[in-house]
């Protein structure tokens, strides 16, 4: 099936997911063959959800930009970028189907960092699908990356909302991560996330990372993968305290996590590792 927009036709695929308020399939623009999530409303007493999550994203991509543009005049090389926008889907486009859809509101969705949508790694399949686990270094700039994206979420007063395995997206080779689904987000009226709720997300997210690691935060047990056992318990021990609601500030949390991991590990590009789970420690 075809969808057109007043600019392009996408080319509906599989689907990947619902809830009561929304569709999601793959979804190909025919003119230029980007791959893209194409997001369809319930109905259309749903459309309301969709035209604020389009909303939603066009606000953080304007606050990313705003931050990229005032780092030009700071950075040290010309190369370097903060890529905000990594963090979070990009709005295509969002549109009212035809009548025959209802008129259902659309929101076509990519990632500025790729177009292979199908690279994109939910972690959450790396150890129920793949029955693998994490290496702690990996670990690292996975943990880092989201908790930046949390951060600058926070800062402008965006609760993300949902920081589940399942929604937490990686590109393994690239070191490149997104949270993908921002439905259930919220945009505080103040521009301030209350430090309960950035307690709770922060928390939420290192339970998540210590999913990957196949931990348990409950006893307290990540699985052993390196012969530094004072740097395996330095580390974890950050997670658990992230995990238990210690910090109610996400800038702090992710300074603080620099502080530590730079004194524990050399700096430098750290092949994304994986290791066969064992069950017996889930």
């Amino acid at each position: 099936m075809d969808i057109e927009s007043a600019e392009y036709i996408y080319r509906v695929g599989d689907k990947v997911g619902a809830n009561r308020k929304f569709t999601l399939y793959r979804s190909v623009q025919l003119e230029t063959g980007r791959e893209c999530m194409l997001q369809i409303a319930a109905d259309s007493k749903s459309n309301g959800a969709l035209d604020r999550l389009a909303f939603l994203l066009k606000q953080l991509r304007s606050q990313a930009d705003s931050a990229e543009a005032d780092f030009e005049a700071l950075r040290e090389r010309p190369d370097q970028r903060l890529n905000y926008h990594f963090g979070f889907p990009e709005l295509v486009e969002s549109f009212r189907g035809p009548e025959a859809q209802g008129r259902r509101r659309i929101n076509i969705m990519a990632f500025s960092h790729t177009d292979r949508i199908r690279e994109m790694v939910p972690l959450s399949n790396i150890v129920k699908k793949d029955r693998q686990r994490v290496d702690l270094q990996s670990s690292v700039w996975i943990l880092g990356k989201f908790m930046k994206v949390v951060a600058f979420a926070h800062e402008h007063g965006v609760e993300v909302g949902r920081l589940a395995m399942s929604n937490l997206l990686i590109l393994p080779d690239e070191h490149l991560v997104t949270i993908f689904d921002w439905s259930r987000a919220k945009m505080h009226p103040i521009g301030e996330v209350p430090r309960d709720t950035t307690r709770e997300e922060l928390s939420a997210l290192a339970r998540s990372i210590i999913g990957v690691l196949s931990g348990n935060s409950a006893r307290r047990h990540i699985p052993l993968d390196t012969h530094e056992e004072a740097t395996h318990e330095a580390y974890t021990d950050f997670l658990f305290q992230l995990a238990g609601g210690r910090w109610a500030d996400a800038h702090a949390a992710h300074s603080e996590f620099y502080k530590l991991v730079d004194g524990l590990w050399p700096s430098g590009f750290h092949p994304f590792v994986t290791l066969p789970l064992d069950d017996s420690e889930v």
